[in-house]
């Protein structure tokens, strides 16, 4: 496989210097200072920039040269040009592709709850069971889990409709609140017998509006 990967430079900004002569020719006319940014890309995707470069032309003598050849009277002008003109924001567009996920997960984990505070919180559903609670459970078919929701409560137990599929858990969750998703029978469930389950971790999720 073939990586494109590379460095690239792009032009900036072009600042005439009426009132400096140039070095080679002297004429005052003439010269410019050129501000260039240099960048990585990957797949001709810009990733980010990396360094700046300034420099020097004479359009009289056609005359070029680097940052060092400049005259002393122009440095302190170079210098700080070369601070105020930014970068386009286009050549960190890799970076801004790659911050996209990582703000993504990094969110994720902090407002993702502790498992401890969570499986609390699920046996004390389980303890309180309400009409709409909806029981994710593993199965034996690898990925796949089947959902309970439960339709009626009654001391100590719980009638519960099961899924009409099993699914994987992310199609599970979405299906999760449809009532098409279950199938019309339903039986019933000793409230100790699905904390057990809870505990042994085949339960492990309980949905509640």
């Amino acid at each position: 496989m073939i990586y494109l990967f590379g460095m690239r430079e792009t032009h900036l900004r072009t600042v005439p210097t009426p009132d400096h002569a140039c070095p080679a020719c002297a004429n005052k006319e003439s010269l410019s200072l050129l501000f260039f940014s240099r960048y990585v890309h990957l797949f001709f995707v810009p990733v980010f920039p990396f360094s700046r470069r300034t420099l020097l032309v004479c359009n009289n003598c056609q005359q070029k040269g680097p940052e060092s050849v400049i005259p002393p009277t122009l440095q302190p002008m170079a210098q700080q040009l070369k601070k105020q003109i930014g970068r386009p924001w286009w050549q960190f567009f890799g970076l801004l592709l790659l911050a996209v996920p990582v703000a993504f997960f990094g969110f994720a984990v902090l407002s993702a709850k502790p498992e401890k505070e969570q499986q609390q919180e699920e046996a004390a559903m389980l303890h309180q069971p309400r009409i709409g609670d909806v029981y994710v459970l593993n199965t034996e078919q690898s990925g796949k889990v089947a959902l309970l929701r439960v339709q009626r409560v009654v001391p100590d137990s719980v009638y519960v409709s099961p899924s009409k599929l099993l699914e994987g858990s992310f199609k599970a969750y979405q299906h999760s609140s449809k009532p098409e998703t279950y199938q019309d029978v339903s039986y019933a469930m000793s409230i100790s017998a699905l904390e057990a389950l809870h505990t042994q971790g085949r339960l492990y999720d309980v949905l509640r509006d």
